[in-house]
């Protein structure tokens, strides 16, 4: 299919960490496993709305494979019924808030964790907080985000993704920023190289810090 460009829409139902199924059912590999392949569009939406949007995006396309990854479970709740579908140009994330010294690089249902953890932070710190950008694809990734976070803005990327940390958010952004002249140090937050035994999506995502309160603990972490 990416040899040939076909335009073929890829669905990845229970993308990231789903609980009691267990261990041999996460989607925790899939990004990795994609990225490498020419060609490919590879996004994951933060919320219903975005998902909606996303597929709209891909109807439209005249060539592919576009991968779109979701997760199991409950959505976030915002009214996706009454949103008009809308185009997103692709390999193009959104920053969703401003900030210095740290920023938030997130991919998928962890962009809203990221968000309120950033939030929180905030109201702790008399408005001064991390930024936070929504990556919405893996691949074409946008150019945008390597030039603000090596801008001299941030001492500190905090990478977040449901999916492993080889090969994925993380490596993406270390790959593309390892010859550029400004470095901030990247930390990354996803599932680690190893199986995540069973037990609920709240107590795997805790696990694998990738849900609000551990955020919030990295970013106190390499603040400054």
């Amino acid at each position: 299919v990416a040899l040939q460009k076909l335009p073929v829409v890829i669905c990845l139902d229970r993308a990231g960490l789903v609980g009691e199924d267990g261990a041999t059912h996460h989607g925790t590999f899939d990004l990795a496993a994609f990225r490498s392949i020419p060609d490919c569009t590879i996004a994951s939406p933060r919320n219903e709305i975005e998902l909606k949007d996303l597929m709209y995006t891909a109807s439209l396309a005249e060539t592919g494979p576009i991968i779109i990854r979701y997760p199991r479970g409950w959505a976030e709740g915002v009214d996706w019924r009454e949103h008009e579908m809308a185009a997103l140009n692709i390999g193009e994330g959104e920053k969703l808030a401003e900030g210095s010294g740290v920023a938030l690089v997130a991919l998928g249902p962890c962009v809203n964790s990221a968000l309120a953890a950033a939030d929180e932070f905030a109201r702790t710190r008399d408005g001064k907080g991390p930024a936070v950008w929504n990556a919405r694809y893996l691949k074409p990734f946008d150019h945008r985000i390597i030039e603000d976070i090596t801008s001299g803005k941030y001492h500190t990327v905090i990478t977040v993704e449901d999916g492993t940390v080889k090969g994925g958010l993380y490596s993406e952004i270390a790959e593309i920023i390892a010859s550029a002249e400004v470095r901030p140090a990247i930390v990354p937050l996803g599932i680690p190289d190893e199986f995540i035994h069973q037990g609920t999506q709240a107590q795997q995502r805790s696990e694998c810090g990738i849900d609000k309160d551990k955020i919030f603990q990295k970013v106190l972490k390499y603040w400054k």
